[in-house]
């Protein structure tokens, strides 16, 4: 399967915008209409922290144009919850690491902002199971 179809799949199990990028930060692929414009450096940001280089919570993480507090954090994935903004316009989000890359996933806030998390550590488990 291409990176794009792993995009649009994570898409139809509820997600606003989901994105792939290797360790370094490069996009791979991502939403056609990206709800968020994600850096290279903010991507390199999550992955040192996930690689504990650097302190997320501390720290904080910004993606795009906002910012968002770390609610969960294991060895391969952090959720990450919006800080501030309109109510009806926040996001959940989580990142998944797996061996050459990582896997973003961004659901809306509310009763879909678990999509985010399932999908993207599902796929992430999967690649690191085929070893990528």
């Amino acid at each position: 399967m291409s990176w794009e179809g792993y995009v649009t799949n994570i898409e139809r199990e509820g997600c606003v915008y989901a994105s792939f990028f290797d360790l370094d930060g490069n996009k791979w692929a991502e939403s056609k209409s990206p709800k968020l414009t994600v850096t290279q450096d903010q991507i390199q940001h999550v992955v040192k922290g996930l690689k504990n280089q650097v302190d997320l919570r501390a720290a904080g993480v910004k993606l795009g144009d906002r910012k968002f507090l770390v609610i969960d954090m294991t060895d391969n994935s952090v959720v990450l919850k919006q800080l501030g903004g309109d109510v009806n316009d926040k996001y959940m989000a989580c990142v998944g690491l797996f061996k050459t890359g990582c896997c973003l996933g961004v659901s809306a806030a509310g009763e879909r902002e678990k999509a985010s998390r399932s999908s993207i550590e599902k796929n992430a488990e999967y690649l690191r199971s085929l070893n990528y």
